[in-house]
């Protein structure tokens, strides 16, 4: 008899200490794991370990690197789920000069084709970037925020010299504000 209730007890702390282990050092496994699917040649970077709570996943840091060249920084992402996916992101800096590192790769037969193929896949999600960088143009630096759904996606990114909001529905783009600050001290396009 007791010898069951020493091979429950370690079976329970089995049970309960393997998760902990692992959620404690997802920054070690999760971008080996995510390299699985990645192209070759780039990785994904981690400098503090994700933090799950009761509200989501909480990601201080990411770094996407293409060789030693670093195609995309993402600091203060949280993912949760309310209703729908809700990813919240402070920062994001996108460095153009990376993406002629990528390497070519042969598209997959089971890769979508078409935008309707793209759009069906969407799940219902809300995307807010506090600040999106495109280097090297800085100057066009904003705040993005995207709903999504399988039927409609809706655009907005407010910078200080660019406006958009716009939606898409199947192929139909609507753009119902676009303001350009091309040259200073002149009004908007």
């Amino acid at each position: 008899m007791l010898g069951k209730y020493k091979a429950v007890l370690a079976l329970l702390l089995l049970i309960i200490l393997v998760p902990l282990t692992l959620l404690m050092t997802l920054g070690l496994w999760v971008p080996t794991l995510a390299g699985i699917w990645l192209p070759l040649g780039t990785r994904i970077a981690l400098d503090e370990s994700p933090r799950i709570t009761r509200k989501g996943l909480i990601i201080p840091d990411l770094r996407y690197l293409v060789g030693d060249c670093q195609l995309a920084h993402i600091t203060n992402a949280s993912l949760s789920h309310p209703s729908r996916w809700l990813l919240n992101v402070g920062t994001v800096e996108l460095d153009s000069a990376c993406l002629a590192k990528l390497p070519q790769t042969e598209q997959s037969p089971a890769a979508p084709k078409t935008l309707a193929q793209w759009q069906s896949m969407l799940p219902n999600t809300w995307i807010n970037i506090d600040k999106l960088i495109f280097s090297p143009w800085q100057e066009w630096q904003g705040k993005l925020s995207l709903a999504l759904t399988s039927d409609i996606q809706q655009l907005r990114y407010q910078g200080e010299k660019v406006k958009f909001q716009g939606q898409l529905k199947g192929q139909q783009l609507t753009v119902s504000e676009l303001d350009v600050v091309a040259f200073e001290n002149q009004p908007p396009v």
